[in-house]
């Protein structure tokens, strides 16, 4: 037997090896990650959200893109199409995509709202 059970004050315990533990552990979050799995199925399935392709974060996370340019390129939207739709003038949009400049809250807003995105998805 490799665990033991142990009262202490009136509450059992069950004593195990940290390696029995340590798969334990693994195991409960295999399992988590399967249910997450399966919770964002059935969101879909349902609708809700929008759930974006691993290579978009690829890029702006590990490649260092513009998120802007990155959800721009994803909606097939031209910095011209992005600039009718969201009141910003090409140039800023060329700006920011190029690292000139971040733009001000309201302009990212603007952006955001041209995208169908949160604002947090772009800074």
């Amino acid at each position: 037997m490799t665990e033991q059970i142990i009262t202490i004050q009136g509450v059992k315990y069950a004593l195990l090896p940290l390696k029995m533990l340590e798969q334990l552990r693994s195991k409960l979050e295999e399992f988590q990650d399967i249910a997450d799995v399966m919770e964002i199925k059935e969101r879909i399935s349902r609708g809700e959200g929008e759930y974006f392709p691993s290579y978009i974060l690829d890029e702006i996370l590990d490649n260092g893109k513009n998120p802007v340019k990155i959800y721009r390129e994803y909606r097939k939207m031209t910095q011209e199409e992005l600039a009718k739709k969201s009141g910003v003038s090409v140039h800023m949009i060329r700006k920011i995509e190029n690292g000139e400049s971040e733009g001000s809250i309201s302009t990212i807003k603007a952006i955001a709202r041209a995208l169908d995105l949160d604002i947090d998805m772009l800074i």
